[in-house]
């Protein structure tokens, strides 16, 4: 677990501006909480896994996988992951460009504990009809074996109160009304749309093998943003959270959250649509299309919104987002008030 432990650290004091002492102090607690609230039925069916045991476990997985609890989840909303002083920063500017281009949709954003949203940023995005959720308040009722960086993303997904769900990155900035994203005939045949990354997992890595699939020559996905049906997509979106909370093994083999979507979507023989125009790069942001053709999102994935940001040519609105920025300056000082 001292790989884990690390990992979960860096991540702290890289989101929250911790030391690193403070960071494995608090990494340390979380990785107690979740042990101990761990139950049987999360465990993995074969205990730690390994590339002997990986493909079993997953498929007795999906046996065991109850139906879809119709009635639990209801309408269409937006999930952002955005906890920790700079990804509030990019998320603000994500949710009110969302406003700006007419979306109406509730928001809800999804964060790890007090370390890394304070109720004054809460009241700040409260206006905008955005609800805060604490993913370690709900792992108390629905328990994960692991749930560290990134595997926030399906666990919100799964977790989140939305029956449709568009699932975004903190960075990413619409440059259209996103509502129309769910009439997207892809998304409305298959019930889940993804966008393509620039590479695939390529045909020599050993997941193929080990989940038994072919190898099938297609773009990895790109996790900064997706559509989700959750009663079309409920065994492939729980396989993709089981995954995750095995990211100790997988991710040796995946980077990451987003390649488990696509690993746990095969496995599934879950149908989903993936747009057919390839990304566009701009200087430090990755541009994403719908299925017409019309650039839909910028993604700033290596170019943080920060306090001294760098242009990018071509980015559109980077005015209208820098602005944003300047007031939230104005309003908050950037602290997380636990941290004071």
């Amino acid at each position: 677990m001292t790989s884990i432990l690390m990992d979960l650290a860096v991540e702290l004091e890289r989101k929250l501006g911790l030391s690193r002492a403070r960071a494995i102090s608090i990494a340390h607690s979380q990785l107690l909480e979740m042990r101990r609230e761990r139950l049987p039925s999360n465990h993995s069916i074969c205990g730690e896994l390994d590339d002997t045991t990986a493909r079993n476990d997953l498929v007795q997985f999906l046996d065991r996988l109850g139906a879809y609890p119709s009635g639990d989840y209801r309408g269409r909303g937006i999930v952002l992951c955005a906890g920790g002083t700079r990804y509030f920063r990019y998320a603000w500017v994500c949710i009110n460009m969302l406003r700006r281009m007419g979306c109406r949709l509730p928001i809800e954003m999804w964060h790890f504990g007090h370390y890394e949203l304070d109720e004054f940023m809460t009241e700040l995005v409260r206006p905008l009809d955005v609800t805060t959720v604490d993913a370690l308040r709900v792992r108390k009722r629905h328990p994960i074996r692991l749930l560290l960086s990134y595997a926030i993303k399906p666990y919100a997904l799964l977790h989140s109160s939305f029956e449709e769900v568009l699932l975004l990155d903190a960075d990413n900035v619409p440059l259209i009304n996103v509502e129309t994203l769910f009439d997207e005939p892809g998304f409305r045949g298959s019930g889940s749309l993804f966008w393509p990354d620039e590479a695939p997992i390529s045909a020599s890595n050993p997941i193929w093998r080990i989940c038994n699939l072919p190898y099938r020559e297609e773009p990895a996905f790109e996790s900064g943003q997706m559509v989700i049906a959750k009663p079309a997509s409920w065994r492939a979106l729980n396989l993709t959270m089981h995954m995750n909370a095995h990211s100790d093994y997988f991710y040796q083999y995946l980077q990451g959250d987003k390649d488990c979507f696509q690993i746990a979507w095969r496995v599934a023989c879950a149908p989903y649509s993936l747009i057919p125009y390839p990304m566009k790069r701009l200087a430090g942001a990755m541009c994403q299309h719908n299925s017409y053709g019309r650039l839909v999102f910028q993604h700033r994935n290596d170019a943080k919104w920060d306090r001294d940001n760098q242009r990018i040519p071509g980015f559109v609105h980077e005015d209208e987002c820098l602005a944003l920025l300047d007031e939230l300056d104005r309003r908050w000082d950037g602290r997380i008030a636990t941290h004071e």
